[in-house]
């Protein structure tokens, strides 16, 4: 029998996605805006403010930016009837996002809020959820995760092969503030979860928190190395968990290091995890076993300036037989 302590998460009342004279201004400005010139954002789609409804969930999972694959086909054709995931500029009846109308911009919201009860992108969103059941016991589709990005346009060709670090540079700052404020307008978002080593390096290049090693996971010659902080200050008081490896890609990332990944991520939220008091504390599961003894040696935080948080940061690293 294994137990965690699950804190009960504040209630917020929703602002109602689809209705137009609901949405904050964040949110309408994330929405009417133009994607940087050059950026490679694919031609006819819409900004994503988010993969499920941010003011629903207590969890998060952070991502670069959406996949092309949120809008158009193999051969770059634009999704449409059925087959569409998202708002297009086509299925909305729209010229530009600058002339959407308060009640197209909430139609962009909406679709974006029921993410994953429509057509979700499942070779990449299904390893997250699974991470998410199994450590921290939120999973998109019952609305307790939402998945954010640090840029929310889907381009073409992918992240990693766009030629111009000043292209990728200007989708980031251009996404930045708009993460930030979403952020801020949902303070009931008590863990972010970085997914992948070029977003870990993005979130602690941008300040947007005070990330630090917490430990290393080893999978035969895989190494993942995991992260925790705080954005105190920042409009958000959410914990922050990061781990390198990228769980989409095929390479290394075996059954093994997820095991490990998300006995890390159960133990790291609760050890780390909501700033508030806890209340009411229940039974949940997948857990943490009751008294386990640390299997392996804990990774300390080099140069780590004191603070209240500093102690939680040194976290037991599961091991499995055969890694060392």
């Amino acid at each position: 029998m294994v137990r965690i302590t699950r804190y009960k998460q504040p209630m917020k009342r929703g602002v109602g996605l689809g209705d137009p004279m609901a949405l904050p201004s964040y949110l309408t400005a994330m929405v009417r805006r133009r994607p940087p010139e050059f950026s490679c954002v694919i031609a006819g789609s819409t900004p994503v403010i988010a993969f499920g409804n941010p003011e629903k969930a207590w969890a998060a999972s952070l991502g670069i930016n959406p996949s092309r694959r949120e809008f158009v086909d193999d051969d770059g054709t634009l999704l449409g009837g059925g087959r569409r995931r998202l708002a297009t500029l086509r299925s909305l009846g729209a010229a530009s996002l600058e002339a959407l109308t308060d009640e197209q911009v909430a139609t962009v919201a909406a679709d974006c809020a029921a993410y994953f009860r429509r057509r979700p992108y499942r070779l990449w969103f299904d390893p997250l959820d699974q991470l998410l059941r199994a450590g921290i016991g939120a999973s998109y589709s019952d609305g307790t995760a939402c998945h954010l990005d640090l840029v929310q346009w889907a381009t073409d060709p992918v992240w990693a092969l766009i030629d111009g670090k000043s292209i990728r540079q200007a989708l980031i700052e251009d996404g930045l503030p708009h993460l930030r404020a979403q952020l801020a307008a949902n303070p009931q978002i008590s863990v972010v979860l970085c997914n992948g080593r070029q977003v870990i390096d993005q979130v602690i290049r941008a300040g947007l928190a005070d990330l630090r090693l917490a430990g290393l996971l080893r999978s035969g010659a895989v190494k993942c190395e995991l992260y925790a902080g705080r954005a105190d200050g920042r409009g958000s008081q959410a914990c922050w968990l990061a781990w390198s490896a990228n769980l989409q890609s095929g390479w290394g990332v075996s059954t093994a290091l997820k095991q490990q990944l998300s006995d890390w991520l159960a133990s790291a939220y609760v050890d780390f995890g909501p700033p508030s008091t806890p209340a009411s504390p229940t039974l949940v599961g997948p857990q943490v076993p009751v008294g386990r003894e640390p299997t392996s040696c804990l990774m300390p935080i080099p140069s780590a300036r004191p603070s209240r948080h500093s102690c939680a940061l040194q976290l037991p690293i599961p091991n499995v037989p055969g890694s060392s």
